[in-house]
């Protein structure tokens, strides 16, 4: 392949590739992570009791639950926990069940959830990353084949092949 194959390849179509896919590694990214803090938690489960510390209302109707809890006599605090999954009207000093891992004290996940960040985003992330990498291919077999149009036209026209009458 020559060093100019890149450079001249088309640029919308290469950045949509190179956009989809780096969605897909971050989806990706984040799956590997909350599996992993699901088995850090299944290795070594921890029933705590988190009191929710505030809740902060965001934009369109969502809101933001600072969770704490106590684990080997330390502090710590959660934002990242499934805000659906969580009682409707919930205000300071709630209390929430959850379970923490007794080696990783930091991960945590409520109670009855399989991952940190609720058991709905895992299938979530998987779908982008399937939509990701279509998309991605797509894009790149558009570029590949405007790249082979555009070297057809610089050769100029085939000849015509003489015919014998």
């Amino acid at each position: 392949m020559r060093g100019d194959t890149f450079r001249s390849l088309p640029r919308i179509p290469t950045v949509i590739a190179l956009a989809f896919l780096l969605g897909g590694l971050g989806a990706t990214w984040f799956l590997i992570a909350q599996l992993r803090a699901a088995d850090r938690i299944d290795a070594s489960p921890v029933r705590v009791r988190g009191v929710v510390e505030r809740v902060r209302e965001t934009g369109k109707g969502g809101r933001e639950v600072l969770v704490g809890y106590e684990l080997a006599g330390r502090h710590f605090s959660d934002s990242g926990l499934p805000e659906a999954k969580m009682p409707e009207q919930l205000g300071a000093g709630d209390s929430l069940c959850l379970e923490a891992a007794g080696r990783h004290p930091g991960t945590v996940r409520l109670c009855g959830q399989r991952y940190p960040a609720g058991d709905d985003l895992p299938p979530t992330a998987i779908l982008v990353m399937v939509g990701a990498t279509a998309g991605m291919l797509c894009a790149a077999g558009f570029a590949v084949s405007e790249l082979r149009v555009r070297r057809r036209g610089a050769a100029g026209p085939e000849p015509l092949a003489a015919t014998s009458r």
